[in-house]
């Protein structure tokens, strides 16, 4: 059966903390119970605990396990590669032979074309496809060819935008 603090803590992640706290404060003032069947919730909320604890109840008894799951594998499905250098991210996501699109998907920090040194220190890949990716970036950077169409930059103290344009050759 699941606890009061529990039902509190589900009542809590389907309306909001906010919510729960208004509703024991409500309750506090008319010197009611603070327990979960004594607040004043949304009606959504009001029958998402007691469904909840329904599906616990059926769980623990067996009731309706028709249900078959398959086996999931006790390995990182996603892997973290330090990331030393600028890439584009089409780059990438072409070294590590996925969409784009996914692999945004796993890194939503590189939203622009290009994924920063200074901005995100690692590169979030399906753990299948980081040895791929090693492997590619290594012949791709053989070839000398660089890995972003620029590069992001912060000055420093006292710089100016005149300095760093002179430096690298443009008015």
């Amino acid at each position: 059966m699941i606890s009061a603090t529990g039902k509190l803590a589900l009542a809590a992640y389907n309306c909001g903390e906010g919510c729960i706290a208004r509703a024991l404060q409500r309750s506090r003032a008319a010197k009611k119970p603070l327990d979960y069947s004594s607040l004043r919730l949304p009606r959504e909320t009001q029958h998402y605990v007691p469904s909840a604890g329904d599906q616990e109840h059926r769980a623990r008894s067996g009731q309706n396990m028709a249900l078959s799951l398959p086996a999931i594998r006790n390995e990182p499905y996603f892997v973290a590669l330090p990331r030393t250098r600028d890439i584009d991210v089409a780059t990438a996501a072409r070294l590590a032979e996925m969409p784009v699109d996914e692999f945004r998907a796993l890194n939503p920090a590189f939203s622009g074309p290009s994924s920063w040194r200074q901005h995100k220190p690692t590169i979030l890949l399906p753990a299948d496809r980081a040895e791929t990716f090693k492997a590619n970036l290594a012949a791709f950077e053989v070839t000398g060819q660089p890995l972003a169409s620029w590069t992001a930059y912060t000055l420093r103290e006292n710089e100016t935008l005149a300095q760093v344009a002179t430096r690298v050759g443009l008015t």
